[in-house]
């Protein structure tokens, strides 16, 4: 056996050898090279298998511990007492006006006691590490190297494999979920403490009458029902009942708590034993309603019990926290210690920030989902029955003469269409759970104003429309691109605006993901600047008055998915840049703004307390203590950033309607992903839809997909090619403008953590060049046969052609990225980062296990063609690494044992055949085992690749 140190030593001089030969062959892939002097060493049996999984072990733990590193380092505090520390600055210099004075009590209530920023938790597939993988990485990011704590957790990693969790359901990403929210919350009552305590400090007769509200907590992960139809509205209904009872219960821990202290006020200590029972109580109430909805919904004594225990009166079931949050301020009052007092205050901005839920939620649908129950509802049928003003103009008055219907849990149950249940869902949450949280409703694909303005139809129509935000989706191309007009057209439809202003609130909903899967991650990033100072300048043309301006942005933690890598802080300003946000200030315009955290890699950063705390610190610092320069050349010169703008977007998009960009990305790489998600790669629709296979392919099984191919297009290419042509001109704006500056590093890492070299010579196995040089370079024998099949099933194969296409294309971009990163000083050299050497080896590894299955493909023998498949089929499959499909075709036609059924009697007696095995063993033993062991340590590899982007997707 060799050991894992060994061959990384070896294989890491064999490359470094490689890597010099350009200057002999310009045309020389040291990946490539390397790959194949490693599958020419498992073919001679020199390294096995198991070695090259040792090895891809050792790669992806080195790739882990790097990653945990930069992202200790991307939290910014390197403590929870840091965390704490810079908070204090932040808050202290706030509150410091003129004269190095407090500013006036009112002024700082102002500040601090509206919720400004919102974190939402979405359960976006990116669930790629299990729960040990996820704790040791968070174990390695919060201690020193050389601690006990960091040595356990290496000692522990030796033992865990790269790979997700075996089962991926709704159940565990909920659970992930409510894990992360409990620790938020956590962090955030010690930070309203902090807040509470700076207060007392600078208005020591008047904090008592604070009241501060931080932050919102919210979360879709059992509400989103965009693209898939695996929630059943009783689902949603029991995650948000057993919400409800662990929120209650926290609550009343929190009060006894408090009671054990010993509050000094006059009958506190009683009244809140009263309180504390009341609450008690209620959770006791929202359990068994929970409960109650556990059963078979479609047994229907179970759903009437249900349902009933549900809507019958229950004199312990709490529909609000008004008069709980009225005793805690009467209570605040009354108490007169000031400890007392200041958790008493705590709790209460718990309470207002929270609800009856361990965080407020968001249902989403999307467009296609809700045209379909307009049409069905109001019978709007035919071609184009939803165009133009006509059809707007008539809901509105549908609107204006609609009254509230009365429905009940069987109405939720035969509703067949998604928009019209999930408002029923809304009205039920309000009715019989929760009347007082107000609740989000996004719609996905949002391009015309109707869609929105159906939704609130549907929320008049079940009279939930003053308990709901709408909120348009913009993602696609021609969302952003006239998003302003649709936000204008709500603002100008009379029933919309009304909506509005009796909400006091203007919502929508933007999408990096997709964004930059069709136009690029920094197109999208400055298209949806773009939107959101157009939205300050509707609001103000409008004349809107005191309406808060909500802005979600929806982003995963990737490049590709629309998140910076620097920090905390340049995450959040990445998302929503200072200038953006200046406009809302300089307009005088409230504003909220929201960020999500998906799945794994969104959780990550909340995976412990010390975690939780720093991270969400660090993020509200990061909102508070924002500075504009208002002489940015980016923004000032227009004119020159505005073309720069169109040339780059203009080059996202020929890239991504390329052919040989979808080639490369269906070629095998996505067949290597884990199952990441209860969520399915593509898109499910209510109708059929007309967009090509790429189109359909989600944000993060496509980004998945590029990581694996080892470049990422969508963030690395065409600003080389939108600078070149004045190029000395954009590298001086670089160096003056901090916006710039700021996509330089997200393009920089992007460069250094991508390689071309191993895209290239990913395609090598899909060369039929490449097998009869092969065959030929190893003189007579099996091997040679097994190439030259493969060559044959590949002469016809044109996907190693377009990957040899779209790499040219992705590298005479990349010659003129490299000029200009090399002259900004953020440029690239294999041979100088170890990390880079080890992510070639790690690829090549790689690249010679897909040899190897290709390989003990070919030795399958001839079959007779059956139930419409044959030898080529199965071949073909292995070719895309469908590994698993084409393992049971092989088992179906080369079983390991003949059934023969029952012994049929025979006077004459036998004796051949009485002890042969009678089916394929030696197909199993030497193809089916073999290729499915590769097939397991193959994904793995593709999680530790993973790690060096720092998030899945």
């Amino acid at each position: 056996m060799n050991a894992p140190a060994s061959l990384q030593e070896r294989y890491l001089d064999l490359l470094e050898a490689h890597i010099a030969q350009p200057a002999h062959d310009p045309q020389a892939n040291a990946v490539k090279q390397l790959a194949y002097d490693i599958s020419r060493e498992l073919e001679a049996g020199t390294v096995s298998t198991s070695d090259l999984d040792g090895l891809a072990k050792t790669l992806s733990d080195q790739a882990l511990v790097a990653r945990a590193g930069r992202l200790s380092a991307y939290m910014e505090s390197g403590s929870s007492k840091e965390a704490l520390a810079r908070f204090d600055r932040m808050v202290r210099a706030s509150a410091m006006g003129d004269g190095g004075k407090p500013v006036p009590f009112e002024a700082f209530c102002a500040r601090w006691q509206r919720s400004a920023f919102g974190f939402v938790l979405t359960a976006h597939p990116t669930f790629s590490m299990s729960d040990k993988l996820r704790a040791i990485i968070a174990e390695l990011a919060t201690h020193e190297a050389g601690s006990p704590e960091y040595g356990a957790a290496l000692e522990a990693l030796k033992d865990e494999p790269h790979q997700p969790e075996a089962e991926q359901t709704l159940l565990r990403e909920h659970v992930s979920a409510q894990s992360a929210l409990k620790r938020m919350a956590a962090a955030l009552d010690i930070l309203h403490r902090q807040l509470v305590g700076i207060a007392r400090d600078l208005y020591p007769l008047q904090w008592a009458a604070f009241r501060p509200e931080l932050s919102t907590l919210a979360s879709w992960v059992g509400y989103d029902l965009d693209g898939r139809s695996d929630i059943g509205w009783s689902d949603s209904i029991r995650f948000r009942l057993r919400e409800k009872a662990d929120q209650l219960e926290a609550y009343a821990a929190r009060v006894g708590a408090i009671i054990e202290k010993g509050p000094d006020g006059k009958n506190v200590a009683k009244r809140l034993e009263k309180l504390k029972d009341k609450l008690e109580r209620a959770a006791a109430s929202a359990q068994a309603e929970a409960g109650a909805f556990q059963g078979d919904m479609a047994d229907e004594k179970a759903f009437a019990a249900a349902a009933n225990r549900l809507t019958d009166p229950d004199p312990d079931r709490i529909l609000d926290t008004k008069d709980i949050r009225d005793e805690l301020h009467e209570l605040i009052i009354a108490e007169t210690s000031e400890d007392a007092r200041m958790e008493l205050i705590v709790l209460h901005a718990a309470i207002a920030t929270r609800g009856l839920g361990t965080g407020h939620i968001h249902m989403r649908i999307n467009a296609v989902q809700v045209h379909n129950a307009l049409r069905a509802h109001l019978g709007w049928t035919g071609q184009g029955a939803l165009d133009g003003r006509l059809p707007l103009s008539n809901l509105t008055k549908e609107i204006a003469a609609t009254k509230p219907s009365a429905i009940n849990f069987a109405s939720l149950e035969n509703e067949q269409t998604t928009a019209l249940r999930q408002m029923m869902l809304v009205a039920r949450f309000l009715t019989c759970i929760d009347r007082d949280t107000v609740i989000r409703y996004l719609i996905a694909e949002c391009e015309q104003p109707l869609t929105a303005v159906a939704v609130l139809y549907f929320a008049r129509l079940f009279g939930v429309d003053d308990h709901i935000d709408i909120s348009p989706l913009f993602e696609t191309p021609d969302a952003l691109e006239r998003g302003n007009r649709l936000i204008e057209q709500l603002i100008e439809n009379e029933a919309f605006r009304t909506h509005l202003e009796r909400r006091g609130r203007i919502a929508i909903q933007t999408g990096f993901s997709d964004a930059g899967r069709f136009i690029g991650q920094i197109p999208a990033s400055l298209a949806i600047e773009r939107l959101q100072i157009q939205m300050a300048r509707l609001i103000e043309k409008s004349g809107l008055k005191n309406v808060e301006a909500l802005i979600f942005d929806t982003h995963g933690e990737s490049l590709g998915r629309g998140s910076h890598p620097g920090s905390l802080t340049h995450r959040q300003h990445h998302i929503m840049t200072p200038w953006a946000r200046s406009w809302f200030r300089r307009l005088s315009i409230p504003l909220k703004h929201e960020s999500s955290f998906q799945g794994t890699d969104g959780f990550l950063l909340f995976e412990t307390d010390d975690m939780a705390l720093r991270s969400v610190s660090g993020i509200l610092v990061a909102e508070n203590s924002w500075t504009v320069n208002e002489k940015d050349p980016f923004y000032t010169d227009i004119a020159f950033t505005w073309d720069f703008y169109r040339a780059l977007r203009s080059y996202q998009t020929a890239l991504y309607n390329d052919p040989d960009y979808g080639s490369a990305v269906f070629a095998f790489a996505g067949n290597l992903l884990f199952a990441t998600g209860s969520r399915k790669a593509r898109r499910a629709s209510e109708s059929g839809g007309g967009r090509s296979d790429l189109s359909r392919l989600r944000a993060i099984p496509h980004n998945a997909t590029l990581q694996q191919l080892g470049f990422l297009p969508n963030v690395v290419t065409g600003f080389g090619s939108a600078a070149v042509h004045e190029f000395d001109r954009f590298a001086d704006l670089c160096r003056r403008s901090p916006r710039a500056t700021a996509l330089v590093k997200m393009i920089a890492f992007a460069r250094r953590q991508s390689s071309l070299t191993a895209f290239a010579a990913q395609a090598t196995i899909l060369d039929a060049g490449f097998w009869i040089a092969r065959a030929d370079a190893g003189g007579p024998g099996p091997q040679r046969g097994a190439c030259l099949t493969l060559a044959e099933r590949l002469a016809e194969n044109g996907t190693a052609f377009a990957f040899a296409r779209f790499h040219n294309r992705l590298r005479t971009d990349l010659l003129h990225l490299e000029a200009l990163l090399a002259e900004l000083g953020s440029g690239v050299n294999p041979l100088a980062d170890e990390s880079r050497r080890a992510l070639y080896l790690l690829h090549a590894v790689r690249i010679a296990l897909m040899m190897h299955v290709m390989l003990r493909a070919a030795d399958l023998p001839p079959f007779a063609a059956r139930n419409d498949f044959s030898r080529e089929v199965v071949l073909d499959l292995l070719i895309q690494m469908r590994v698993p499909e084409a393992v049971d075709l092989i088992a179906e036609t080369f079983p390991r044992r003949e059934d023969t059924g029952s012994s049929v009697p025979m006077h004459e007696k036998a004796d051949f055949g009485s002890d042969r095995d009678s089916g394929y063993p030696h197909i199993h033993d030497h193809i089916i085992a073999p290729i499915s062991n590769v097939y397991a340590m193959m994904r793995r590899i593709g999680i530790g690749l993973s790690h060096r982007f720092g998030a899945y997707g």
